[in-house]
């Protein structure tokens, strides 16, 4: 029995997805219609249909496709799916009775940073939003989304909590470019006078399923101190990360 056109183009898409991987990360239209059989005009028109939803992208340098942002998107979507609260909990625990501070766990949430709503010994700040440019949590975040979503957050009004807050989006870009370099974000007075934060995004398979922070008073955290974080909220957050990667633990909800 033929299939309904629809679903021969649905299959089709899935098919173009399924091609990709590790080992063969782009191809090109001559190519991809030789590999799943499909005449060369309709797999151009299946592409460039895919390219318009941004499922795929093309290369401007060879023409060729590789997977596009779209699927960024959709996959963290699956990773706010993962019970993130209850795989960090001992690592949460630990870091609060390392630093005798005060330890976060946030999500992404619609361009915010937002507080996880599981009570965690000396966890603070439960369901507050934290926004992405001017807290430790929310660039740490902000830093592994996709470059569109970069691009909406910081093409937007950006509000001035305190003096230290910083508001130039070429600066921000800079820091979000170095915070993936070194592993953690810090922000010092910049959301709340008095208060310094440091934070590390847990990462499963590159992207952010949550960060880990801990806050303290700006006049008790030296130098040494905000080292001593790094030290702990880096490790904690990797070995979350491997752990989520390893047995993750799903929502019901």
């Amino acid at each position: 029995m033929a299939q309904p056109r629809q679903v021969m183009a649905a299959r089709r898409a899935l098919d173009v997805l399924g091609a990709f991987s590790a080992e063969r990360p782009d191809w090109s239209v001559t190519e991809m219609s030789q590999h799943l059989g499909v005449h060369k005009s309709t797999m151009s028109r299946l592409l460039t249909t895919m390219e318009a939803a941004g499922f795929v992208r093309r290369a401007p340098n060879n023409g060729h496709y590789a997977l596009g942002p779209r699927l960024l998107e959709m996959a963290a979507l699956v990773l706010s799916r993962l019970d993130v609260r209850t795989v960090a909990r001992p690592w949460l625990e630990e870091l609060s009775r390392a630093s005798q501070e005060t330890v976060n766990l946030a999500v992404w949430d619609h361009d915010d940073a937002v507080a996880s709503t599981q009570p965690i010994l000396y966890m603070g700040w439960i369901g507050r939003r934290t926004p992405a440019h001017a807290s430790s949590t929310g660039k740490a975040l902000l830093a592994y989304q996709p470059p569109e979503v970069i691009d909406r957050v910081l093409s937007r009004p950006l509000h001035t909590f305190t003096r230290a807050t910083v508001t130039d989006p070429a600066r921000l870009r800079q820091e979000l470019s170095w915070i993936r370099e070194c592993g953690y974000a810090i922000a010092e007075d910049e959301f709340q006078d008095g208060v310094t934060a440091v934070a590390a995004a847990i990462l499963t398979r590159g992207l952010a399923a949550g960060v880990v922070s801990i806050s303290a008073p700006t006049y008790r955290t030296t130098r040494q101190r905000k080292g001593q974080f790094v030290q702990l909220l880096t490790t904690a957050a990797r070995e979350i990360g491997q752990r989520m990667e390893i047995a993750p633990a799903w929502t019901s909800g």
